[in-house]
């Protein structure tokens, strides 16, 4: 869809860059810095010399555990720091003759999100899995023993296995936590997987972009 300029905040801005890193609090404004000198999260400066980012690139690089769009989390992102996008109700026609420059771009950054959300929805296991289990010959993590015991459902994937959170929960000693990173139980925020901010984020751009969507093409959402 086109991008509405009067009700836009940075109307000036590409389409996908919606959330302002300066904004972030400072433990995920120190990570994205270095996630974009790495060259790992494209980034966008604008006039006013703010640094922009896309949320969904965001959401990748932080990790899925980070809960982003939790309030009670350190790593909350406020609507301040969000870009308000509005559409109008018309779709930019790659192939039409009038094609702008700006709808041109705005399109181009429509499609490399639907892209990293193909992506993202390919790398995910399969709901309700969200609790990666690394393995390896030299070391397992604890809750490999109750998976190799047959105590704990899980679904392979790689050089791991993903297992339900909730069900994990219960065979945890007590002290002990996934979320405490001195625990040896400890799972970091890219072992987790979101399945629904996964789902809220690929149905969103679905929605406002049907134009990039065929039939096709439209993405299984879990």
């Amino acid at each position: 869809m086109q991008i509405d300029p009067s009700a836009t905040s940075h109307p000036a801005l590409p389409f996908e860059y919606d959330v302002c890193v300066d904004r972030l609090p400072d433990i995920v404004t120190r990570e994205t810095e270095s996630a974009v000198r790495s060259g790992a999260i494209p980034t966008f400066v604008s006039t006013d010399g703010k640094t922009w980012v896309s949320y969904v690139d965001l959401f990748i690089n932080m990790g899925q555990g980070r809960r982003l769009r939790d309030p009670a989390s350190a790593f909350f992102v406020s609507p301040e720091a969000m870009r308000r996008i509005s559409y109008s109700s018309d779709q930019i026609d790659a192939a039409g003759p009038d094609l702008s420059e700006r709808n041109k771009v705005t399109l181009a950054g429509a499609k490399r999100i639907a892209a990293t959300l193909a992506q993202l929805r390919k790398d995910l296991p399969p709901w309700p899995y969200d609790l990666r289990v690394p393995w390896s010959e030299d070391f397992d993590f604890p809750l490999a023993a109750f998976i190799k015991a047959g105590q704990l459902d899980a679904y392979p994937s790689g050089r791991c296995w993903w297992v339900r959170s909730v069900e994990a929960t219960k065979l945890l000693p007590i002290g002990e936590s996934f979320d405490d990173p001195a625990s040896p139980w400890f799972v970091g925020p890219h072992g987790r997987a979101d399945h629904a901010e996964v789902v809220r984020l690929s149905a969103a751009h679905r929605r406002h972009w049907p134009e990039i969507y065929g039939p096709a093409l439209t993405p299984r959402v879990r």
